[in-house]
């Protein structure tokens, strides 16, 4: 077996194991401080990205009849934020409403970008309070705020039917009607004496 040795300085032999030795520990040490950052920057990537984006709706709480619609303005400020910007709800029942954006997907543009969201209750939207979401996604980037709708019951359509008949019995009775008024039939009594 060779061995690989030198002199040092001061004539003592000098071995290359313990330069490979302390390679060799040094590689060791590197993967094991590797290893125990892992988790740390799985901590750091699973955070929320930092968002410079802003969303603001108005109004922000809406009173509906059910089987009416209303209308929200929505708008985003982003402004370092470049790309395809598109909007979506959370929290809204599976039936009872139709939500559409207009448009649902936009370019940001360099100071706002606006979109209208358009609520319509469907007859099975039976009165309730329904707290919901507006959410605005750039990219990874996401920001939502808080929508308040506000379902009330309609009127029945029967109603405005039965005032409109009441009112036309109403005039009939008053033109038709005439009544006797004895005050009449006595002044004519005075005259025939």
């Amino acid at each position: 077996m060779a061995c690989y040795c030198g002199i040092n300085s001061n004539g003592t032999i000098k071995s290359r194991s313990n330069r490979v030795r302390s390679v060799t520990f040094l590689f060791l040490l590197f993967v094991l401080l590797t290893i125990s950052a892992v988790p740390f920057i799985g901590a750091v990537s699973d955070r929320p990205l930092e968002t410079n984006l802003g969303l603001t709706l108005n109004p922000s709480s809406v009173v509906i009849k059910v089987g009416e619609k209303a209308s929200i303005n929505v708008t985003v400020v982003a402004p370092n934020a470049t790309g395809l910007l598109c909007f979506s709800v959370e929290g809204f029942p599976d039936t009872g409403f139709r939500i559409t954006f207009s448009p649902g997907c936009t370019t940001i543009q360099s100071s706002s970008t606006r979109t209208i969201l358009t609520v319509e209750t469907t007859p099975a939207a039976a009165p309730q309070n329904v707290n919901a979401f507006v959410v605005a996604t750039v990219g990874s980037q996401r920001i939502q705020a808080p929508l308040n709708i506000i379902v009330e019951p309609a009127m029945p359509a029967w109603i405005p039917w039965l005032g409109l008949l009441l009112f036309f019995l109403v005039l009939i009775i008053a033109v038709t009607w005439k009544p006797s008024l004895p005050f009449k039939k006595a002044s004519k009594k005075k005259r025939t004496r």
